[in-house]
């Protein structure tokens, strides 16, 4: 039986005040009806007019997918006020920037990899754009607070230069697992770096959202210590081949007999020999990290996101978040924080 193509409208937009200065980037989706499926508006810290608006469109394949995910196959016309962001999308201007050129790479992988959304980009004047007035009444609040310099969802206070080194140890603990023994010599490992505060604030306010839809705990605490981290380490264990000794080890008597599903967060059951791998290289991962007392976390809700957001593929995945502070923002991890209770 065919799914139903659900038909939405997606109004995107995103601003800076000082250009470069305090932005923000904010998505309306909305059905045929009007009635709107899906809001979202997040402060981005100092940044331009352009990479506001690329923000904002990033957002919104972003919250597409998800949508997909729940609901079927999604055709969607977005509209964005910035001729120059309709035009650079659609390959009518060039893209010089280099970070603009990642962000509309990783929109386009994001789109291949779900066929199931359909989208087009078209120009709208600012007077229809819905979602111009969530741009501002995001920044207000921000700068109400007096949080214009990033305090709303930035990572944790080290300087430039160190956030780059954490970066690096990321790679590092990336190259270790690739290196790390596996069975019969078969990899099956995929990795995958965020980094940014953008990147990573974008993880952290998708993981609070799953956790309030599905009603899981703590997946609002895990994402504050994404927000707060410097990067974040996914691994994952993509299309891993049986080793073909019918031990019995993952439920089926025979290799042969294992058929994996899609289950409500991962892909399974996976081969066990396969899974002892993917441990063995998450221990490899997290012992690099040791050597450079690079402080981390192992985490499954990282990875259950991670999966759902396109970041990474594989049946399995886990995140690892890396910081370098003073003290470990992995332990003491008191949720709801005092006050907010």
């Amino acid at each position: 039986m065919r799914a139903h193509l659900l038909e939405v409208s997606v109004h995107i937009d995103g601003g800076s005040r000082g250009n470069p200065g305090p932005a923000a980037a904010a998505v309306i989706v909305s059905d045929r009806e009007g009635r709107v499926l899906a809001e979202q508006a997040r402060y981005l810290g100092e940044a331009t007019n352009n990479v506001a608006e690329w923000a904002a469109l990033e957002n919104a394949v972003e919250l597409l997918v998800r949508l997909a995910r729940e609901r079927g196959p999604v055709r969607a016309a977005v509209y964005a006020d910035s001729e120059l962001l309709v035009r650079q999308f659609n390959g009518q201007y060039r893209i010089k920037s280099a970070a603009l050129q990642r962000a509309a790479l990783r929109i386009r992988e994001l789109l291949a990899r779900h066929p199931e959304v359909h989208l087009s980009l078209r120009y709208v004047p600012r007077e229809e754009n819905i979602a111009d007035g969530a741009v501002n009444r995001e920044l207000n609040r921000v700068l109400k607070q007096g949080k214009n310099e990033g305090a709303a969802g930035k990572m944790a206070e080290v300087g430039e230069e160190l956030r780059d080194t954490v970066k690096m140890v990321a790679d590092f603990m990336a190259l270790s697992a690739r290196t790390a023994p596996k069975a019969l010599g078969r990899d099956f490992l995929v990795t995958r770096v965020l980094s940014g505060e953008n990147e990573l604030a974008r993880l952290a306010d998708a993981m609070a959202a799953y956790g309030r839809e599905a009603g899981k705990k703590d997946f609002d605490r895990d994402g504050e210590n994404v927000r707060r981290s410097d990067a974040v380490l996914l691994i994952g264990l993509k299309d891993p081949a049986t080793l073909g000794l019918n031990c019995g080890a993952c439920g089926n008597s025979k290799c042969a007999d294992l058929k994996t599903v899609e289950g409500p967060e991962f892909r399974g059951p996976v081969c066990a020999w396969r899974l002892v791998d993917f441990g063995i290289a998450v221990g490899s991962a997290v012992k690099t990290a040791s050597l450079f007392n690079v402080d981390n976390r192992i985490m499954y809700r990282v990875g259950v996101v991670a999966r759902r957001l396109g970041l990474i593929e594989g049946e399995v995945v886990l995140g690892i978040p890396l910081s370098a502070t003073g003290k470990s923002i992995f332990f003491d991890r008191v949720w709801p924080p005092p006050g907010q209770k």
